[in-house]
């Protein structure tokens, strides 16, 4: 068994916390050929992305509770189990609608390594570490999403798409067995009432009565939202409208994740030089104010690849910053219910996210103006919840 807290556990750890970012992505250059090969019109097949990140943000606010009842090995290993049924059933799919359910088995298992990462981290790292293994972390997990395109595309290539969903299932099979064979218990605070309902009612009522949480919680998941909304823009922008080739545009994206894994490098070193607080707040700012030039440029008439990739660079810089600190400041002071609350925090990010894509493509026609005003209302959000509720923890809580 791994000791925890040791670089190889959070090696392990990470690639458990990726396995959900890469099987977002890894099928996308794949779409059209998947639509053509089952019949399917193309807004089913970006279903299956929408089924993925809905069954992801639900799931969690299960196997949370579960973890603090259970402990938290045997939930992660029943979500790698399920997820790899998920992840074969997609690959053998003869239908649309059977891949649909296949992705929803993905996402039942694959939200236990999202929720239970974190819970882990909780357990094992004193509140001084914690920042800097959530940094790495969701490094990780932010530049997984750049490159599993890229890997995806070269596996489609060769192997067709459903190898892609092959990849996935190799991967968790591989994920289960190290994490079966090497990954020790580390929930030392197990609750036997954690699934009643009227417990998890109690844990997750008390969770949002709790100041200082929500205002991790939304400083966080508001950022968050705004990478989605550009997520969902970006193509329409920088291809459509700039003329940006697919290939370009990828190494674009790869430019503004390496930009938030700048700033996850950045946040527990601000961290331990002004406090948890501010550095979220700093990180808050950043993205108001990359928010508000994206406004400048769609006002003055400056759209342009430099300038959209530059300030949305800016914006990733921030969101690095305050992301992971935000997880750190909502999940710490919560030791007996930690698998509740990173369950939580991690279906507000999906379901702001989900929102914040949405209202994106819903403003697509207005182009940059479009993005700027979802920028600025998540930023505005998310600096509001920094100044107003968030507060130093609560050790008793």
């Amino acid at each position: 068994m791994l000791r925890a807290g040791t670089p190889s556990a959070l090696v392990l750890l990470t690639a458990l916390a990726t396995l959900t970012s890469i099987s977002i992505a890894i099928y996308v250059p794949a779409m059209p050929a998947l639509a053509t090969d089952l019949g399917a019109p193309m807004g089913m097949v970006q279903l299956t992305v929408s089924v993925f990140l809905a069954g992801i943000g639900l799931g969690q606010l299960l196997f949370g509770p579960a973890s603090d009842r259970f402990g938290r090995r045997r939930p992660l290993l029943l979500g790698l189990v399920v997820y790899g049924i998920g992840s074969v059933a997609c690959a053998l799919a003869p239908t649309i609608e059977l891949l649909l359910v296949g992705r929803a088995l993905q996402a039942a298992g694959g939200c236990a390594g999202m929720s239970l990462v974190r819970a882990i981290v909780r357990d094992t790292y004193p509140r001084e570490r914690m920042a800097f293994a959530l940094s790495t972390i969701t490094g990780a997990t932010a530049i997984s999403p750049a490159l599993a395109p890229i890997l995806g595309s070269q596996i489609f290539l060769a192997f067709g798409w459903r190898a892609d969903f092959v990849f996935l299932a190799g991967f968790a099979g591989l994920l289960l067995v190290l994490a079966a064979t090497m990954l020790p218990e580390t929930n030392q605070h197990r609750d036997p009432a954690a699934l009643a309902p009227a417990r998890l009612a109690a844990n997750y009522g008390g969770l949002l009565r709790n100041r200082t949480f929500l205002g991790h919680m939304a400083a966080g998941g508001l950022t968050l939202a705004g990478t989605f909304a550009y997520t969902v823009a970006s193509p329409f922008i920088l291809v459509e409208r700039l003329g940006v080739r697919p290939d370009r545009f990828a190494l674009l994206m790869i430019a503004t994740t390496a930009a938030y894994v700048a700033g996850t490098t950045l946040a527990p070193r601000l961290a331990r030089r002004v406090g948890l607080e501010r550095a979220l707040r700093v990180g808050a700012a950043v993205c108001l104010a990359a928010a508000l030039a994206m406004v400048a440029v769609a006002a003055f008439g400056l759209v342009a690849v430099p300038t959209v990739v530059g300030v949305m660079t800016l914006y990733m810089i921030g969101m690095g910053t305050a992301l992971p600190l935000s997880m750190v400041g909502g999940i710490g002071p919560f030791p007996r219910i930690a698998g509740a609350a990173s369950a939580l925090i991690g279906a507000g990010q999906m379901v702001g996210g989900a929102t914040a894509s949405a209202a994106s493509a819903a403003v697509a026609g207005w182009g940059v103006a479009g993005l700027a005003g979802v920028l600025v209302t998540v930023a505005t959000g998310s600096l509001a919840a920094a100044l107003l509720l968030v507060r130093a923890p609560d050790d008793a809580a």
